[in-house]
């Protein structure tokens, strides 16, 4: 049996593949392994892994915060020691399900953002996201403080934001700079967001061209990108409308990455 997993902040995917093809779906919690330690991790696998109606053959581990050997792993360890087990990032995750053996470019617009060029395998290039505070453009978390600043600089639905929330101004700063998990907060304005997309029209305009803008600037030589994430899918029209005028072409977008690793991981496709 295989398992893939697609861990993001908010969320983490599972899915269990049986060698007749059968499949077993579920969700668990957010997992982001640079957050967490070793045991933290392990007890997380240990919860999700326990749902399964036998042990894995194969693990590929699709992860947020999963850069670098360190990281990658600490993961690895957590993971059941008797099985194949490879960790990677959840960019490396998204190139490979949009893209399968292409090379090209490919986004995640989700609670936060990323990008990277791929050759078919590996990622080749990717350009630093640098996370909700410095970066992240185009994420969820990106478009929430862009909404945040807009609110309480114009004043424009103020009103309706707080009641939206349940919050005043003072218990929204507090939400951001005071509790955990702020990205995902701010990533959770996507909605208000969307249902006010008309009065809010320039201030979407402007966070999807800083987006492209970026893209831009780092991936001189490529303009075509394929795309994962709700953020994306959500946007439709407006995103294809900032790509044209950065020079850009959508490919593809997708939702969610796991059926394009299911794919990925076929007995049929398998390299290792």
């Amino acid at each position: 049996m295989i398992l893939i997993a697609d861990a993001g902040s908010t969320k983490t995917e599972w899915r269990a593949v049986a060698d007749n093809g059968s499949a077993f779906s579920f969700e668990t919690r957010g997992i982001n392994a640079l957050m967490l330690g070793r045991e933290e991790l392990k007890h997380e696998f240990d919860d999700a892994l326990g749902s399964l109606p036998c042990p894995p053959d194969e693990i590929y581990f699709y992860g947020a915060g999963c850069v670098g050997s360190e990281v990658c792993g600490k993961v690895r360890d957590a993971l059941p020691a008797n099985a194949f087990t490879e960790v990677e990032s959840d960019m490396l995750g998204a190139a490979r399900a949009l893209l399968g053996r292409r090379p090209g470019l490919a986004a995640i617009m989700g609670t936060g953002s990323n990008s990277a060029l791929y050759d078919g395998r590996r990622l080749v290039d990717n350009m630093p996201p640098l996370g909700y505070i410095l970066g992240d453009e185009g994420s969820g978390a990106s478009f929430g403080k862009r909404l945040l600043h807009t609110v309480y600089r114009t004043g424009k639905l103020r009103p309706e934001l707080e009641r939206h929330l349940g919050m005043t101004y003072g218990e929204i700063l507090e939400r951001v700079y005071r509790r955990p998990a702020a990205n995902t907060f701010l990533a959770s304005l996507m909605p208000f967001i969307l249902d006010h997309s008309d009065e809010l029209g320039n201030m979407i305009e402007a966070e999807l061209d800083s987006f492209f803008a970026a893209l831009a600037a780092y991936y001189k030589l490529e303009r075509h990108v394929s795309m994962t994430g709700g953020v994306a899918v959500a946007l439709g029209a407006a995103l294809n409308r900032a790509a044209a005028l950065r020079g850009f072409t959508i490919d593809r977008i997708q939702e969610r990455p796991m059926e394009g690793l299911i794919a990925y991981h076929t007995h049929e496709h398998k390299t290792h």
